[in-house]
């Protein structure tokens, strides 16, 4: 019997308020939607800050890069990160 250990990423969504999070990969998007974040540059590597969450966590302001922007959790549970 072979034993398989499974490891799940943190995605983006699941991040705490004030909290540094390092980009690891980008899935599960449309070729529309990946194209878009690379431009705003959610690349490997990236750190981000979360600045601020709605109280139905469904926005989330995240700084990086000198900008601030506000994302939809929909399209940041794509977003895979860890600990920065």
């Amino acid at each position: 019997m072979r034993l398989q250990i499974v490891y799940y990423m943190k995605t983006l969504d699941k991040a705490k308020k004030g909290s540094w999070q390092t980009i690891e990969k980008v899935e599960n998007c449309t070729q529309r939607q990946v194209f878009r974040l690379i431009e705003l540059g959610f690349v490997k590597g990236q750190k981000v800050k979360v600045e601020a969450i709605s109280f139905s966590r469904k926005v989330f302001l995240l700084q990086f890069r000198g900008m601030l922007l506000s994302v939809r959790s929909q399209l940041l549970q794509n977003v895979q990160v860890s600990d920065a």
